[in-house]
């Protein structure tokens, strides 16, 4: 059908009378004939490609280019008793002897002028012909050009003319047709978008399937096709025209490899007892088979697939179920249980797969590869047999907490349990897997489960003789790191996500040690220890990057511990660039309801400051929608408190003071009420909101009262995030009475803080009050009398750093006169312009004047940057 005109003769473009040897009108595609110039810049072309993808079309489109530019072109046509170099070369004669041109001792003669010579069907496998061949393309003529077209790959001694650029391989993917292609040789049979794409999906660039479904359409009423019924002429096809050279083993691997979708050659000896599956898949590839390889795997190409489907079911269904369960076994072994449940399903036979997961550990298996895939394999399952294997219930209870479907969960472990203690027959592996599954579901819901507070987390962690492995030890060590933090125990909570973090190496659990070093990194963060969260979100990343396929959500969990990090920093490209990446998928991080909440403060507080108060509060209410829909109390709270918080940061303290007292956060005769259930990070953040909301709204004394509790909870915890925060406020409330040495007081205490980490972010939020406290600070204590690290804190608070400045081109004093280096060197000290004036004699104005040249050349705008920069150029010693 789609083969030229027999007789292995050839078309030369000096006759009258060429005309096409297909039995349809060829598709014009200028992109291929374009690919005639680089055709014509080498010296051989190779083109290799499967049976049907275009290669006998691609030479004739080639063979009609060159004609209309002048070139003695000339197609040649082999068949089977080619394989014999000297049979090959009488072929060849007999078939260039219009052109003029012929082989003799292995040369080529009659070569005048520029020519191509088009070489289908090169016999496959034939190494003599091939060396033969080889030697015969090393002696081209400057003026000759050669393609030659097989189906499998030509194995020629052609390494040196490789390495000098005079041969190009091309491929079926070079061959195949583009979309907009597809779309007009289909144009008349009226295919929708939809359509379109899902064809060009089956035939993946086999030309010869496209072709045959087309005639297909043409025969049938109505237009459309179904790639699991191809049509007869396609079936045909296949049969007859691509599988008529391919030994019968070879064909009844194929219709195996058909039957299991996907295989290897050791999946294939298990399948069919056997043990030459790697030399049928070569042989396979040599006779042309289109055979897809992906990752080390091999398929059928989707059309042939979909072709011998005809096949596969006259296996009968005894044999197929056969098959499947025999390929279930291998994988099971293999440790693919997402295939080996996919094979159970084929066979037909669910328990099987029930069966599979009660044999393994599927939480283990969840921590190490991942939950999605086995998420995958439930969806699958008939839910009704799920009560009778507990081992799969507990890991579906573990999956549903980790995707947030956390009463979902809460019922299959209620039930798992009311079974337990109605009937004691479970084993004690079934038990503590049950344990287990209720401690990681008290860990994504952020509270402590009832009978499993942090005194039983202890006792069962100290019971190492009761066998537990590391599995149930890092589960249990990250949640003792959720009751601590909840308690205020952070140094203790750093301790067991250290802890976590061992067990899930013991354990070869890379997803499970994602959680484990992002809850370490959230205990640094609390202790604002930034530098070693950062280092806790370096480590995430090449976990990040190997289950990203698999767990998408990953990226997610690291990119809020890089935020908190990075912004606290005020490296805001960084953290911008991540918050862009999380808020559309925000709420995939329902996993854990402590993230969830942390990220959407977080981005409430950078939209803020980048798009403004709607921006933000936009998020919240996304966030409470999210909390109520989920039936989470605590997180509306936190939501409700943040968007208190905002609306002080924004002026409007009435309303947030209204806002808070609706949540129950108020102060009332001088005392601080908020609920009492609230754990002392609820207690933190409401403290703090109402806070500000005191400040906003021009109560001082309120304000300084509140946050005096919460500052001296924070100090007593270690819990010096929100410990700066709260000196900050302090010192403004501090400020606003009119107490200026406590203000610079509570300032110092902040900058303790805060510089070794460089936390700028908190700082900066304040705005212009708190750079007026700043630089009050330095005029009470004077520069000289200030760490230079504080200096170069402040500096960057107020807007310019010392290291990047406007006249850093200018070389150490060269940049200053004498006069301003005195000046320099008395603000240095603290001093005033009045005292500068007395103690150098000159007048005020005078002072005033150096002060401005002396800002100009340093590229500042204030006392405390002058001096920071001189530091920092050497001009002042430090």
């Amino acid at each position: 059908m789609l083969r030229p005109v027999p007789g292995g003769g050839a078309k030369t473009s000096n006759r009258d009378n060429d005309c096409s040897p297909f039995a349809f009108e060829l598709l014009a595609r200028p992109a291929i004939e374009r690919r005639l110039d680089s055709v014509l810049a080498h010296a051989v072309t190779v083109l290799e490609a499967p049976a049907g993808y275009g290669k006998t079309a691609t030479l004739w489109q080639w063979y009609q280019a060159a004609r209309h530019r002048s070139i003695l072109a000339a197609q040649v046509s082999l068949n089977e008793l080619a394989r014999d170099p000297e049979r090959f070369v009488a072929q060849m004669n007999a078939a260039l002897r219009p052109a003029g041109i012929r082989i003799e001792d292995s040369s080529w003669q009659g070569v005048t002028r520029r020519s191509l010579i088009l070489i289908d069907d090169y016999p496959m496998g034939a190494a003599e012909l091939d060396e033969a061949f080889g030697t015969l393309m090393r002696s081209l003529p400057s003026e000759l050009h050669v393609v030659v077209a097989s189906r499998a790959p030509i194995r020629w001694p052609l390494f040196k003319l490789l390495l000098e650029g005079h041969v190009q391989c091309l491929t079926s993917e070079d061959l195949r047709f583009s979309a907009a292609e597809v779309g007009q040789y289909l144009q008349p049979h009226g295919f929708s978008v939809e359509d379109l794409q899902t064809l060009e999906d089956s035939v993946q660039g086999w030309q010869a399937a496209l072709h045959v479904l087309r005639l297909g359409c043409e025969r049938r009423a109505t237009a459309g096709f179904s790639m699991l019924a191809p049509p007869e002429l396609a079936i045909r096809y296949v049969m007859e025209q691509v599988l008529d050279t391919v030994p019968k083993p070879v064909i009844e691997m194929l219709i195996v490899m058909a039957a299991v979708e996907r295989s290897n050659a050791l999946l294939l000896d298990h399948i069919r007892d056997a043990e030459n599956s790697d030399r049928l898949l070569k042989n396979a590839l040599e006779c042309g088979v289109p055979l897809l390889l992906k990752q080390g795997w091999y398929s059928l190409h989707p059309f042939m697939q979909a072709c011998l489907a005809r096949e596969v079911a006259r296996l009968g269904e005894a044999q197929r179920r056969k098959l499947h369960l025999r390929a279930h076994q291998w994988f099971l072994e293999a440790g693919d249980i997402e295939a080996a449940v996919h094979h159970a399903r084929m066979a037909g036979d669910p328990r099987k797969i029930f069966e599979t997961i009660e044999s393994i550990d599927g939480i283990e298996l969840a921590l190490r590869d991942g939950a999605t895939a086995l998420e995958r394999v439930f969806q699958q399952l008939p839910q009704q047999l799920l009560c009778e294997f507990p081992r799969a219930a507990i890991a579906r209870s573990f999956l549903l907490a980790k995707n947030g479907r956390l009463h979902e969960a809460r019922r299959i472990l209620e039930t798992l349990q009311s079974a337990a203690n109605a009937s004691p027959g479970l084993s004690p592996q079934v038990l503590q897997r049950l344990s287990v599954a209720h401690y990681f579901l008290a860990f994504a819901e952020d509270r402590t489960e009832a009978g499993h507070d942090e005194a039983d987390l202890q006792q069962k962690l100290l019971q190492t003789s009761a066998g537990y492995d590391p599995c149930t030890q890092l589960i249990l060590n990250l949640a003792l790191c959720n009751a601590r933090l909840r308690r205020g125990d952070l140094v203790g909570a750093t301790n067991s996500a250290l802890e976590a973090d061992f067990w899930c190496k013991e354990a070869n659990t890379p997803y499970a040690a994602n959680f484990a070093i992002h809850r370490l990194g959230a205990s640094y963060i609390y202790r604002n220890k930034l530098h070693l969260a950062r280092e806790c979100f370096e480590r995430t990343m090449p976990i990040v990057a190997a289950l990203q396929s698999k767990e998408p959500q990953l990226q997610l969990l690291a990119d809020t511990l890089g935020i908190a990090v990075y912004f606290d920093q005020n490296d805001l490209p960084t953290s911008y660039q991540m918050l862009d990446r999380l808020l559309p998928r925000i709420d995939q991080l329902e996993c854990s309801v402590h993230t969830y909440m942390s990220a959407n403060i977080m981005a409430s507080r950078m939209e803020y400051m980048r798009k403004g108060l709607g921006a933000a509060l936009e998020i919240l209410a996304h966030a409470a929608r999210f909390g109520e829909r989920r039936q989470l109390p605590g997180l509306c709270h936190a939501i409700d408190v943040q968007r208190a918080e905002l609306l002080a940061r924004a002026g409007q303290g009435e309303q947030a003071l209204a806002q808070l007292a609706q949540l129950g956060v108020q102060m009332k005769d001088g005392q601080f009420l908020y609920p009492t259930s609230h754990t002392w990070l609820e207690l933190t953040y409401d403290g703090l909101a109402l806070t500000r909301a005191l400040l906003a709204a021009g109560d001082a004394h309120g304000a300084l009262s509140i946050c005096t509790t919460v500052n001296e909870q924070c100090a007593r915890i270690g819990a010096f995030r929100f410990l700066l925060r709260g000196r900050l406020l302090e010192a403004l409330a501090y400020d606003a009475l009119g107490e200026s040495e406590q203000a610079v007081e509570a300032l110092r205490s902040a900058l303790d803080i805060a510089v070794p980490e460089h936390t700028l972010r908190p700082f900066l939020d304040e705005g212009e009050p708190m750079q007026k406290l700043l630089k009050q600070l330095i005029r009470v204590t004077g520069v000289n009398q200030v760490p230079g690290d504080t200096v170069d804190f402040i500096a960057a608070v107020l807007g310019t750093s010392s290291s990047a400045t406007t006249s850093s081109a200018l070389p150490g004093n060269s940049i200053l006169s004498p006069r301003e280096h005195d000046v320099l060197a008395q603000l240095a000290d603290g001093h005033s312009n009045k005292l500068i004036a007395r103690k150098l004699d000159l007048t005020e104005n005078t002072v005033k004047f150096h002060l401005r040249g002396l800002y100009e050349k340093l590229g500042v705008s204030c006392r405390v940057l002058a001096v920071s920069v001189a530091r920092g150029k050497g001009i002042l010693a430090t």
